[in-house]
């Protein structure tokens, strides 16, 4: 059976809940309940050396798997009012478990040229990569040497991608889910936030902690997430060749999420932190008015 989305996040903060139970609990977690800030993270930008060399450029890359998925349907929901200078196209759908999706593509730069300047980059990135590993092999001379080396380096600057007129920009995917501080027990205040964390701890598909993001930051994307009172949303940006297997490490914080006993106590330290980052805050400090004004029972 087919879960929505937030029934799914629900289950996943109470079987949460039943393994802080086999944690001990340090001071943490016990803070008035409260909107989180977003998780800490420097945005990173393409490295010279690229991790891989073969890429496909048009339908799903090579190391994605294919696997033929069983049918689903979908609902075609009425397309958002836009500007009439906005040249993007939107699609408004909803899939059989209830998860409503916003779809948006910029269609104003050729796909075909879009496919030609990637193959471009990823050439000259093949080159950089072929420059690096014969200047690794070559053995150093004397000091005298390596000082010209280095002057030389100074007036020949490093030969890098080229991005002057092109169309190439970021994919990126958001989820929002319909559950945030909110939702937590009154037993744990920051549970929500908590799970936030462990979602990132992997994935039966993807076992490693923190792969994601390691993936993302390796092919210069950029990805967070944060809880606020009524949502959680997650989101990344990535280069177009890699968007397929980085929406496919996305999704599986959803479906199997290992969440790891053993980094319970690691991420609940982190959220703590993050607690207390938040704290003199003024305007936490007016939403925690708010919530101490309003009628009992009231989330």
């Amino acid at each position: 059976m087919r879960l929505a989305l937030p029934q799914l996040y629900r289950q996943l903060l109470v079987s949460t809940t039943t393994l802080l139970d086999e944690v001990p609990r340090p001071a943490i977690l016990t803070g008035v309940g409260q909107q989180m800030p977003k998780r800490k993270q420097t945005k990173s930008y393409p490295r010279a050396v690229p991790g891989r060399k073969q890429v496909k450029l048009s339908g799903v890359p090579a190391e994605v798997s294919t696997r033929v998925m069983a049918p689903c349907k979908v609902e075609l929901l009425a397309e958002p009012t836009k500007s009439s200078s906005d040249k993007k196209e939107y699609r408004v759908i909803r899939l059989e478990n209830g998860l409503r999706a916003l779809l948006i593509s910029d269609i104003a730069y050729p796909l075909d040229k879009l496919d030609e300047e990637e193959k471009d980059v990823v050439e000259e990135e093949m080159e950089l990569e072929d420059e690096e590993e014969s200047e690794s092999e070559v053995e150093t001379g004397d000091e005298d040497d390596e000082e010209e080396d280095e002057e030389d380096d100074d007036d020949t600057p490093m030969k890098r991608p080229s991005s002057g007129s092109t169309g190439l920009k970021m994919s990126a995917a958001a989820l929002c889910v319909h559950m945030g501080s909110f939702s937590d027990p009154d037993s744990i205040p920051g549970l929500a936030h908590f799970l936030e964390h462990m979602v990132f701890m992997g994935s039966k598909k993807f076992p490693e902690e923190n792969s994601f993001e390691s993936f993302i930051a390796k092919h210069g994307g950029y990805d967070n997430a944060s809880t606020d009172t009524e949502t959680t949303v997650f989101y990344f940006e990535s280069p177009r060749r890699h968007f397929h297997e980085g929406m496919d490490r996305f999704a599986q914080f959803f479906i199997s999420p290992l969440m790891k006993q053993e980094a319970m106590q690691r991420e609940r330290e982190a959220v703590d932190s993050e607690f207390q980052m938040a704290l003199p805050s003024d305007e936490n400090r007016i939403l925690q008015i708010f919530g101490g004004l309003s009628k009992p029972g009231h989330p």
